[in-house]
């Protein structure tokens, strides 16, 4: 499983990253879903003549996933602030057609909270 970047719909910098590398880590803790290291993101991005440094935005992931061969699905979603509280959502995505295969939200009632309902989302992912 990819991880790709999500979204940060709050204009607020420190969630830049956040919500993909705790999703990263809570699906990494799973003996169901083997996460994609960077260094094969990396060679993947090379034979693309890509940058290392290259956003994995929806596109650029799903190529990197095609163009490996052995990455069966990635990840996307977006974190949206509503309120006084963030949204985090994604969705599993299926490389070749490009299609949503599985989808899942999480709530965080500030700042603090975005990592445990980062877990969630984790959760609700596996689950499904």
């Amino acid at each position: 499983m990819l991880i790709a970047q999500f979204e940060n719909r709050t204009g607020q910098a420190v969630l830049d990253g956040t919500v993909r590398y705790a999703l990263s880590r809570e699906l990494s803790n799973s003996p169901f879903v083997r996460v994609v290291s960077s260094d094969r993101v990396q060679d993947a991005l090379r034979l693309m003549r890509m940058p290392d440094s290259t956003p994995l935005d929806f596109p650029v992931a799903r190529e990197v996933c095609l163009r490996d061969g052995g990455i069966r699905a990635f990840i996307t979603g977006r974190v949206e602030k509503l309120g006084a509280e963030y949204v985090l959502s994604a969705e599993v995505v299926d490389p070749v057609s490009g299609a949503q295969v599985a989808g899942a939200s999480a709530e965080a009632r500030d700042l603090d909270s975005v990592a445990p309902a980062a877990r969630g989302l984790s959760d609700a992912l596996r689950n499904k």
